[in-house]
């Protein structure tokens, strides 16, 4: 089993130090999650809670994930990098593209994509993008990734881009990987087409219904026989019978935060206990 510390809501002049810190204590890898804005007075329902209520306030932290991860990258030699997950629909392809090709060069194919498709259309309305229409544009917008991010000539004719024969320099040594976040029916045939499924926080029932739902989708789109990552966060308390029940389910990775948790975000706690939080979870479950 792998896993990952999540990085989401913290202070953005602590991210390189915990990222240091959680390559020293094993991890395989952190990540970051995604918004442009927070709005004074939430008009829409957040998807994730049975409130429908957003747990986060007006001050809480949300960097630019590919910015923050280029500093903790730098600042790190092994650790991996995610986002769980990033709006895509909210940009379009060629810029992703750019940002990831630049920064899986930079270091040394570090770098995945975690996308997902929104779910706050007010978010959309700011920046002229189209909310209605946002799953099918991000199927097509990750075949515009794929292709670029080559780094070879390539064209594209559909029906939200089109282009003629060109490249995108510089490009990854290898693949980039794609990892599709979300629960529903259109979102795991997305992530039966990529390279992995990166879950919110589930019990081990929960799990075992979506994950026999993703495999049902990879049976059907044909990729049940290639390598494929599930990155999941568990609402059980970590233990070590859990995780090996979730590997035999097929889970290959942990997102965790290592240390308690308040309201679902965070404890105000200073980066020194952080730090002792995440030596302690790796001494219990990774070395």
């Amino acid at each position: 089993m792998k896993f990952w510390q999540g990085l989401m809501f913290q202070p953005t002049e602590e991210l390189v130090a915990i990222a240091r810190c959680a390559e020293d204590a094993g991890f395989t890898g952190v990540m970051l999650s995604d918004h442009l804005v927070t709005y004074q007075t939430q008009s829409e329902t957040y998807p994730h809670r049975e409130d429908g209520q957003v747990f986060w306030g007006e001050q809480t932290h949300w960097p630019d994930p590919w910015i923050a991860i280029s500093a903790m990258a730098q600042a790190t030699s092994r650790l991996q990098f995610t986002t769980a997950v990033y709006i895509m629909t909210l940009r379009d392809p060629f810029t992703i593209a750019k940002m990831l090709s630049t920064l899986a060069v930079m270091s040394g194919n570090r770098v995945a994509l975690g996308a997902g498709i929104g779910w706050q259309k007010a978010e959309f309305d700011l920046v002229g993008q189209e909310f209605q229409n946002r799953g099918a544009r991000a199927n097509e917008a990750l075949q515009v990734i794929q292709k670029l991010t080559t780094g070879a000539n390539v064209s594209h004719h559909g029906r939200f881009f089109d282009f003629p024969s060109l490249c995108m320099t510089p490009a990854p040594s290898q693949a980039l990987p794609i990892y599709i976040g979300g629960e529903s029916d259109a979102a795991l045939r997305r992530a039966a087409r990529h390279d992995g499924w990166i879950g919110t926080r589930y019990d081990s029932a929960q799990l075992v219904e979506i994950v026999g739902r993703l495999q049902r989708a990879r049976r059907e789109e044909g990729t049940d026989g290639s390598s494929f990552e599930i990155i999941v966060g568990t609402a059980e308390d970590a233990d070590r019978d859990l995780f090996m029940r979730l590997e035999d389910l097929g889970v290959t990775a942990i997102m965790t935060s290592s240390w308690p948790q308040q309201d679902d975000l965070h404890c105000d706690l200073p980066l020194s206990e952080k730090r002792r939080y995440i030596e302690a979870f790796a001494e219990s479950f990774i070395k």
